[in-house]
């Protein structure tokens, strides 16, 4: 089944699938045109806290009452994706609804120290009396680029790909997301993070009307279409 939400745009696929397990996945496109990898570090800030759920961590705090509890985010060249899933379908629609007041209301917007610390930031190693740079997504790199087949693939984008999104590190390449702004990631996120941008799929045996009532009423009802087309830079 498809649906369409009339006010704000957001497109929703379900499938009644036989598993018990039910899942809700959202997607949104979001395209790197540099490689201060800021699609990836929003990716980690979606998940510390939001406006309604105000924990730093609050997927890691449900999972202490429900142990079937799964989220994940993984950010690809064209779109970031997020998923949440359980067998306990009262628990799920609490996920979903964890899940997309992070996506449209992040707590990163009221707390700079989330993108400091996910980011990038400088840091006093006291054991040498050296200022280090650090950082969640910037170490995060810093390991993966010492992947010479890594590095190959990257190089190789470039001169395939060099008018596009594809020449570009979408995870971030370590010398370049220390230019990476505070206000770059919050203009990033206004611009991409809208529900007319988003495709939401459901799955599992579930009363598709109750997740239908949430997103409604809870979630995409205070936003309108603006008509905004995302597209990706054309190959020359």
């Amino acid at each position: 089944l498809q649906f369409e939400h009339i006010n704000s745009g957001a497109k929703l696929i379900y499938s009644n699938t036989p598993d018990k397990t039910k899942g809700f996945t959202i997607n949104f496109k979001t395209y790197s045109l540099n490689d201060t990898g800021i699609a990836h570090v929003l990716e980690h800030c979606i998940f510390r806290g939001s406006q309604k759920y105000r924990t730093r961590h609050p997927f890691q705090e449900f999972r202490k009452y429900s142990p079937y509890a799964e989220h994940h985010g993984v950010t690809f060249e064209d779109y970031t994706s997020y998923c949440v899933s359980n067998i306990n379908e009262k628990h799920f629609i609490k996920m979903v609804d964890i899940l997309m007041d992070a996506l449209f209301h992040p707590l990163v917007y009221e707390d700079e120290n989330i993108f400091l610390q996910e980011a990038w930031r400088y840091d006093l190693n006291e054991a040498t009396e050296e200022i280090e740079i650090n950082g969640i997504v910037y170490n995060e790199i810093k390991a993966i680029e010492a992947s010479i087949l890594y590095t190959a693939m990257c190089e190789s984008n470039k001169i395939i790909f060099p008018d596009t999104h594809y020449a570009f590190r979408h995870g971030g390449e370590s010398h370049s997301i220390v230019r990476l702004k505070y206000s770059d990631l919050i203009n990033f996120h206004k611009k991409y993070y809208k529900p007319e941008n988003a495709l939401i799929s459901i799955t599992g045996q579930v009363n598709i009307l109750d997740y239908l009532e949430l997103l409604d009423k809870a979630h995409l009802n205070g936003f309108s279409k603006t008509n905004c087309v995302y597209k990706s830079p054309v190959q020359v």
